[in-house]
């Protein structure tokens, strides 16, 4: 989905070429240029960067549940324990992590919530994470991306009720994230369809580039991930960045030589 009100940029780089010798913090604190794509001039460029972990420096969703329920019904923060067993369910393999998720949505913030509601806290949670959670390593690359005429995508496994207003006040063009089912005025907990996680995250992306008639072929994608769950997305990339990466993914890189930044300290 488009971000409301992002900056538009000419996906078309039109012959110009990635910034050359731009440079982030890379492993053990090194400089490390991040390789300038080699393509013909057609080509559309597209940045698509995770958020949890990549862009941030922690995950967003148990805290977005806490900052909500504060704001919606404070009682509810009384079920924290009942989300802790669920999750320990989870790491039992006795429910799916898109079980879990909408689990942990229903005790926090209840089954039904108005959009109106949700919408302003989501906006508030925003600019909470701009301001304490964002690595500016992560802030400046997305600003080069975009204004060297990249369309800048953030694909995560975030609702995208919550992510749509992180993306805008990043200045993402557009957003892939978990769907949530609503009925008119009311978000619910159950989401629609499947989780933007792994397989199903590069499934999406490729919908994406269909749905705005980008051919594989003509079209270059740099992808920034952390997670060894993204490899399928990082496999379909022209040029995979792993980024602030696990160990598991670390090795993978290694393994196969991809660009590795890492800006944690």
């Amino acid at each position: 989905m488009p971000v409301d009100g992002a900056r538009s940029r000419n996906p078309h780089l039109a012959g110009a070429e990635w910034r050359r010798g731009r440079r982030h913090p890379g492993v053990n604190g090194s400089k490390l240029a991040l390789p300038l794509a080699t393509s013909r001039e057609e080509n559309v460029h597209v940045a698509i960067f995770d958020l949890d972990r990549t862009v941030t420096r922690i995950g967003t969703y148990s805290p977005f549940l806490l900052f909500a329920a504060r704001r919606l019904n404070p009682l509810r923060l009384a079920c924290v324990p009942l989300v802790l067993f669920a999750m320990a369910g989870y790491k039992l393999r006795l429910l799916s992590r898109k079980r879990l998720k909408e689990t942990m949505h229903r005790l926090m913030l209840g089954n039904a919530v108005a959009q109106e509601r949700m919408a302003a806290v989501a906006c508030a949670f925003a600019a909470h994470t701009i301001a304490s959670n964002i690595y500016p390593e992560a802030r400046l690359l997305l600003d080069q991306e975009r204004d060297s005429g990249a369309m800048v995508v953030i694909a995560s496994a975030a609702h995208e009720f919550y992510l749509a207003p992180i993306c805008h006040a990043l200045g993402a063009q557009h957003v892939i994230g978990t769907r949530s089912t609503g009925l008119g005025p009311i978000l619910r907990a159950r989401i629609n369809g499947e989780n933007c996680y792994g397989k199903e995250k590069c499934r999406r992306i490729e919908s994406f580039l269909a749905e705005h008639g980008l051919a594989r072929e003509t079209t270059h994608v740099r992808l920034f991930s952390d997670d060894y769950s993204d490899l399928p997305s990082l496999m379909f990339a022209d040029e995979p960045v792993a980024t602030n990466p696990s160990r598991k993914l670390l090795r993978s890189a290694r393994r196969m030589n991809w660009t590795v930044v890492d800006w944690r300290r």
